[in-house]
């Protein structure tokens, strides 16, 4: 695999907690508690009536150089320590991270996915949006769900190839809702 560094992306970042009852710590208050567990992260493409065009959507981007088909799939990420992280998935065969790239990827905080931009060729009206589902955590021996939900991608129109250029950041708990039409 290789990075895209020519389509627009994002920083996508999460908190997530849990209030527990007084645990035996110091103090009387309830316990901040900062689960581990998945999430899946669903690309799809919704048209100006929000309805939801099929699953994996592709993109043809005839203006890349060289042109080229994306299809963009499902991914997973997961919460560790309450904090929105990359999988931790073993590197794709013929590629060899030295094992100071290993651990910084490992310790990343958030994901960069792609936005909605120019680059994706999408029809007017029509953009990218993501469902984000939570797989179920222990808390205090019982499992619990974070609710499902979607959001639209950012739009990007100041991207550049550049070092310096910063992708914006969202924030799961305060982006939008997005309410498709199945």
């Amino acid at each position: 695999m290789a990075d895209i560094n020519d389509i627009p992306w994002f920083k996508c970042v999460g908190l997530y907690g849990n209030i527990v009852p007084d645990t035996l710590d110091s103090g009387y208050r309830p316990d901040h508690f900062k689960p581990w567990g998945a999430v899946t992260f669903t690309p799809r493409i919704a048209g100006p009536d929000n309805k939801l065009d099929p699953p994996e959507p592709q993109f043809r981007l005839t203006a890349h150089t060289p042109p080229i088909t994306l299809l963009l799939v499902p991914f997973d990420a997961r919460i560790e320590n309450g904090v929105l992280k990359l999988p931790r998935l073993d590197a794709p065969a013929g590629e060899n991270p030295t094992p100071t790239e290993i651990d910084q990827q490992r310790a990343s905080v958030g994901l960069d996915m792609i936005a909605n931009s120019p680059a994706l060729q999408l029809t007017s009206g029509y953009k990218l949006v993501y469902q984000v589902q939570f797989g179920t955590m222990k808390v205090l021996g019982k499992e619990h769900t974070f609710e499902s939900f979607w959001f639209v991608a950012p739009t990007i129109s100041d991207f550049t190839t550049e070092p310096t250029w910063t992708p914006p950041t969202i924030d799961l708990t305060v982006v939008e809702r997005f309410t498709p039409v199945m």
